[in-house]
């Protein structure tokens, strides 16, 4: 499965001449863990940082919505070792995800049009070599599950792999149109923020000792993220659109309109941009406004209006990658509402 694409080039991490190595072995260790992270490179803006946000926001959010017994500190959760721990979670489980889509014959050819320094098209592995790397990430995401988090972490974890196969082997991306392809990405990225939240409040405790559970508010609340996620992913569409349609990929951007497909977009990030920090502050646009947490509204609603000009009045892939940008940095805002209304 897709999770949202990444920057068409490598903006953080690009293949470089290794440096020299007095070791052959040390040498290959650091060229293979080169090419595992190219795997995820362009996915850490849009899957580890916003959903490590999700999960950490939500943990110590003191909304009257989440009723708990005890009140977890920021500085507690650091002391726990439990951040490195969901990182490490979030990580693999992109392997996972990003080894299934790059493998396919048709997202090769995108990517040597959009993305040529992956490890696929640029010759790093073959197909094959990558199965075999998938196969391995699969067994070190459910032996991860179950290290850092007993059973609690198996169940998004062997979800995240089921919609991979859906979403690639399946061709649940492609062959039923692109709402399906964006709910199973939406569905994804709810199992990411899921995973990461479980391994988080693995050793959370209540007063009495007993396992801390989360409340009915928090799975509202990732419903609720992950069906903004469905109508609104398509941002990262437009400007990998001519890449989609040389493989013949239906994306919103390709099987729509453009005006239409900018313009509903816009109007799905602005709605979103009001409904989700009123399902924190009291649920109307009355107490959205007067809530003391002006960030709680204004933020979403600037980078919601951001993103709306950059789709409808600049258009053009530079635009379209600062929008990406921009729905990234917007979706962080709204993850972080629990703390911030």
């Amino acid at each position: 499965m897709s999770t949202s694409p990444g920057p068409s080039r490598a903006e953080t991490i690009v293949p470089t001449p290794h440096a020299k190595s007095s070791s052959p072995a040390a040498s290959s260790l650091i060229y293979h863990a080169h090419t595992l992270l190219l795997f995820i490179a362009s996915d850490f803006k849009s899957v580890i940082l916003p959903q490590s946000i999700f999960a950490v926001a939500l943990l110590l959010s003191r909304n009257r919505f989440l009723t708990v017994s005890t009140e977890i500190e920021l500085s507690a959760l650091v002391r726990s070792g439990r951040l490195p721990l969901m990182v490490a979670w979030l990580c693999v489980h992109l392997l996972v995800l990003d080894v299934s889509n790059q493998r396919l014959p048709p997202s090769i050819t995108e990517d040597t049009m959009n993305k040529p320094w992956r490890p696929l098209p640029s010759g790093r592995l073959s197909p094959q070599q990558a199965r075999t790397v998938l196969l391995l990430a699969i067994l070190a995401g459910f032996g991860c599950s179950i290290a850092v988090a007993g059973t609690t972490a198996w169940t998004p974890s062997v979800s995240l792999v089921a919609l991979a196969w859906m979403y690639n082997d399946l061709e649940g991306s492609d062959a039923y149109g692109p709402w399906v392809r964006n709910a199973l990405n939406a569905a994804g990225l709810a199992c990411f923020g899921w995973g990461a939240l479980t391994v988080l409040a693995a050793d959370a405790r209540d007063e009495s000792g007993a396992a801390h559970l989360l409340p009915p508010a928090a799975s509202t609340w990732l419903a609720l993220t992950a069906t903004v996620i469905m109508t609104t992913i398509q941002v990262h569409d437009f400007r990998d659109e001519a890449g989609d349609r040389s493989i013949g990929r239906r994306t919103v951007a390709v099987a729509m309109n453009p005006l239409l497909a900018r313009g509903s977009t816009t109007v799905m990030v602005m709605f979103w941009s009001v409904v989700c920090p009123a399902f924190w502050c009291g649920g109307s646009v009355t107490t959205v406004l007067s809530t003391s947490s002006i960030v709680a509204w204004a933020a979403p609603v600037a980078l919601g209006a951001f993103i709306s000009v950059l789709l409808l009045l600049q258009r053009g892939k530079a635009a379209d990658e600062r929008a990406v940008t921009i729905w990234c940095l917007w979706m962080a805002c709204l993850y972080l509402l629990p703390v911030l209304a």
